[in-house]
């Protein structure tokens, strides 16, 4: 008899921990933010917490499909025979009812008799979806205007300079009118330039162009050549050969030289420019590291740094102030490299400026 008192007892106490454990979970799961439910193999709803009661309403007891998508008959994209299978799923899904968004979070869990229950984390994402959605149309707003730029307004640049510079071709042409031609068609060749550096920017920015194994030479070389055809008596002497200096980068490699050649010619007022421009290995064997050298006016050791950065305003004096700078910033380090500029002699900003640029060397480079 007593024997059979202190099994009572035990089994009493037992369910006792049983229930006060359980009130523990549910006090836990109700202090949630996110909804949590329960629901056996017949889909009926064994467990809601306060934040989807609140929602929804108390729909214990009640059938899932029912409740939460006022459906007869179970949903399409139930995944309770996976969750029966052991298997943890995440997935969103858009409420109707709500109009709410949310995270799904479902798990196995054991319930009693050696069953097995749903458990199932709502987590409202609503406002990080239209969040989302406000990037892209942003996005897509963004692309229309690059597109506008990029092709109507520099198609019609492109048709002002065509007849400005046929315009100077005539010989007839007054010469007190020459002057102010020139200046127009100088201003209509920066506006092109703006509109080709925003676009590279852009591209830089959404990753629109892929990095493969290339070699440094044609990009150099192409940007020496355009330099010298629209510059005055430009001299450069390099020691970058073809089929030997191969990084991991792309056709953006153009600009890098493009610009940096473009500033040296611009600051220099000699009547003839030299740039001297050398390659050669890191110190540690991971880069080519790349000297350009001119001979221009220099810069102040208060802008070495921010000529990099378009919005860190240079002084008047600094060299290249505009996008061209921060194009060749971001081009170089998208391919995981670096570049700042030191006096070319060391310690005398007056004698030229020495634009260094370190590129990641690709495996099997040639030498």
């Amino acid at each position: 008899m007593d024997n059979n008192k202190n099994k009572s007892e035990n089994v009493s106490e037992l369910e006792a921990q049983i229930k006060n454990e359980r009130d523990k979970l549910n006090l836990i799961f109700d202090s949630m933010i996110d909804g949590v439910y329960l629901i056996s193999g017949d889909r009926r709803i064994q467990f809601m917490n306060k934040a989807l009661r609140d929602r929804f309403g108390d729909h214990v007891g009640d059938i899932c499909y029912q409740v939460f998508h006022g459906r007869d008959k179970p949903c399409p994209l139930c995944k309770l025979s996976e969750i029966m299978n052991m298997k943890k799923i995440r997935w969103e899904w858009h409420s109707p009812r709500t109009n709410r968004t949310y995270d799904l979070i479902e798990t196995p869990v054991n319930g009693t008799g050696g069953t097995i229950l749903k458990l199932t984390i709502f987590r409202d994402i609503t406002r990080r979806k239209l969040d989302q959605k406000r990037v892209e149309e942003e996005y897509r707003r963004a692309e229309f205007y690059i597109d506008l730029m990029g092709h109507d307004i520099n198609n019609i640049n492109q048709v002002i300079m065509g007849y400005l510079n046929m315009i100077l071709s005539m010989p007839d042409f007054p010469d007190k009118f020459r002057n102010y031609t020139r200046i127009a068609l100088d201003y209509v060749i920066k506006s092109a330039e703006i509109i080709s550096n925003v676009k590279t920017l852009y591209e830089l920015d959404s990753g629109g162009l892929d990095l493969k194994k290339i070699d440094i030479y044609p990009a150099f070389t192409s940007a020496v050549n355009v330099v010298r055809s629209h510059s005055r008596n430009v001299r450069v002497n390099s020691n970058i050969i073809k089929g030997t200096y191969f990084i991991h980068g792309n056709a953006l490699l153009f600009n890098v030289f493009s610009n940096l050649l473009t500033n040296a010619v611009k600051f220099d007022k000699h009547d003839i420019v030299e740039i001297d421009v050398d390659i050669s290995q890191s110190d540690d064997g991971r880069y080519w590291k790349l000297e350009l050298k001119d001979k221009g006016k220099g810069i102040k050791d208060e802008y070495k740094k921010t000529i990099f950065n378009r919005l860190e305003r240079a002084g008047e004096n600094a060299h290249g102030s505009g996008l061209g700078l921060t194009i060749v910033k971001n081009i170089i380090e998208s391919y995981k490299g670096m570049v700042w500029v030191e006096d070319r002699i060391k310690g005398d900003q007056t004698k030229g400026s020495n634009f260094i640029m370190l590129f990641p060397m690709e495996k099997d480079h040639g030498i």
